[in-house]
């Protein structure tokens, strides 16, 4: 977990760690997720990365065309 979309790409390109997936939050401070999509895609990255949003003025579609793999709307609901 990291507080902003920097920290993200920053945890990302440290050798040190290893993901299987990216879980970004679209309105994060300093570099939003979307931000942070392209500046991880840039740099290779090929993981899927998710967008986690309460925006519904846009669709799959565009998040996918920002680069993302899939978006989940907030709130999430534990059933």
């Amino acid at each position: 977990l990291v507080p902003d979309g920097q920290k993200a790409v920053d945890e990302y390109n440290d050798p040190q760690n290893t993901y299987d997936a990216i879980l970004l939050d679209i309105h994060m401070p300093i570099m939003d997720g979307i931000a942070a999509t392209h500046a991880l895609r840039k740099g290779g990255c090929k993981l899927p990365i998710v967008a986690l949003t309460a925006n519904v003025e846009r669709t799959r579609e565009e998040y996918i065309e920002d680069g993302m793999s899939d978006f989940c709307p907030k709130p999430i609901k534990k059933d």
